[in-house]
């Protein structure tokens, strides 16, 4: 599962959007969209612009595994 953030602080005080993720996959899990973050493969988090009252974007996406991607890479000689 891939998630993606953009965060958007409701001012101008500094904020570690890292403090931000634990909840943000707390909830996500408690709504059921997942059973375990451990489902999590791919998580991406991005500062977006100020907004009146803040907010996020989240977008939760499924990754199929493909046999192409699990092979090595091939090395050109």
């Amino acid at each position: 599962m891939r998630i993606s953030m953009v965060l958007f602080p409701r001012d101008k005080r500094k904020i570690d959007i890292d403090n931000r993720i634990k909840s943000v996959l707390d909830a996500l899990g408690d709504a059921g969209v997942f059973t375990d973050d451990f489902q999590v493969d791919e998580l991406s988090i991005v500062r977006g612009v100020t907004i009146k009252g803040g907010g996020i974007r989240v977008i939760i996406e499924q990754i199929h595994s493909d046999s192409s991607e699990s092979s090595s890479p091939q090395e050109n000689s």
